[in-house]
């Protein structure tokens, strides 16, 4: 059963940890659900506590760093086995396109990273994560901007200036000379 006042704005996998995130936006804020194996739990953002959004780039050094070592192992061992004779030269060749998926990945990473909106609310925070949308990470940037800032429009009243003094209270002026 779906909710009409929700709306999915995105959702990503964590690979170490195994958790699932999705982030649905609703008229009063943000709803991310957290799957961690069989825990779940739901958090709010609310566009009214929301102090900080921003969008930036990330592209995870382990990431590249692994997918990087890989690419690079088989690379050494492609060269390797095409250096002895023709027939370890197939074998090279296999070791290659085993290799060619590492490298493909590092290099994406590498000249794309990942758009990352982050949403800071007082007791709580969202992170949605964007590999290959990035036009969709700013429209979303600037729809989480634009509830946030009608939100807390609605907020704020002006301030009231405080009750003039009676006129007999005013400290008697100095004698003329």
């Amino acid at each position: 059963m779906t909710d009409p006042n929700r709306t999915l704005l995105g959702k990503w996998a964590g690979t170490l940890r195994m958790t699932r995130v999705h982030i649905y936006q609703t008229p009063d804020g943000l709803d991310i659900e957290t799957n961690e194996h069989f825990e779940v739990s739901n958090t709010r953002v609310f566009y009214e506590d929301v102090q900080l959004v921003t969008i930036h780039r990330e592209y995870g050094a382990l990431y590249l760093f692994l997918t990087g070592l890989f690419s690079l192992g088989f690379l050494l061992l492609m060269g390797f086995l095409a250096s002895l004779s023709k027939e370890a030269m197939i074998a090279g060749i296999v070791f290659g396109v085993m290799g060619s998926p590492f490298m493909i990945a590092f290099l994406v990473r590498a000249a794309f990273g990942i758009d990352v909106v982050t949403i800071f609310g007082r007791r709580s925070k969202a992170a949605l994560r964007y590999t290959f949308r990035k036009r969709r990470a700013r429209e979303v940037y600037g729809k989480i901007c634009a509830a946030v800032r009608a939100a807390q429009r609605v907020r704020v009243t002006p301030p009231v200036s405080p009750a003039p003094l009676p006129p007999d209270s005013f400290p008697p002026l100095p004698p003329a000379q």
